[in-house]
């Protein structure tokens, strides 16, 4: 009969769901409260772990499901991504991916109208060591836009509004401006 019974418990926790109730992360281990039960500090299981990795770690209170080898908890996988009532799937359309951050943050890309969006955040940075291209028939910030290093426009440019020019020479096809003179005017133009 004992025999049996540890039969039937270990087939019942060879998968189970559960809860994280503490998360740890370095190393990255969670503890799972399933069944009225507590895990010990159980490994996750990640999109990419190899040259190729990835890191999201799961958070409190997210549902998951354990996979214990030979149904020893012990032993036990757990995986995360499981929606509950008590946090819900931030969409519901069949044409977007989306992820939300817990500060506010959003990206979201809707494959039916191409759309990608990112929103919420209060800084981004894109860097590249050698060269970034942005391929599009169109460009449009809404603010201010600083440029650090030198801006070469290839194809004619249009301003509308003031221009203000601080500091070091203006030259226009090899005459610097502000110190250009006419003939017979003596000063500058």
């Amino acid at each position: 009969m004992t025999e049996f019974a540890d039969l039937a418990r270990r087939l019942e926790s060879l998968i189970r769901t559960g809860t994280i109730s503490e998360v740890q992360h370095e190393p990255l281990r969670v503890r799972v409260a399933s069944g009225g039960l507590t895990s010990n500090w159980l490994s996750c299981i990640t999109l990419r772990a190899g040259t190729t990795r990835d890191w999201d770690p799961p958070t409190k209170d997210e549902q998951c499901v354990i996979f214990s080898p030979s149904g020893d908890p012990a032993l036990g996988l757990v995986l995360v991504g499981l929606n509950s009532n008590s946090i819900p799937s931030p969409s519901d359309s069949p044409d977007e991916c989306l992820r939300v951050y817990p500060d506010g943050a959003r990206i979201r890309y809707n494959h039916k109208t191409g759309a990608l969006e990112v929103s919420g955040i209060k800084t981004a940075l894109l860097q590249a060591a050698e060269k970034c291209t942005v391929d599009c028939p169109e460009v449009e910030t809404t603010g201010n836009l600083r440029v650090k290093g030198k801006l070469f426009v290839e194809q004619g440019a249009e301003i509308t509004g003031e221009v203000v020019q601080q500091g070091g020479n203006m030259s226009s096809n090899g005459i610097i401006v502000h110190t250009h003179k006419h003939p017979g005017t003596g000063g500058p133009i």
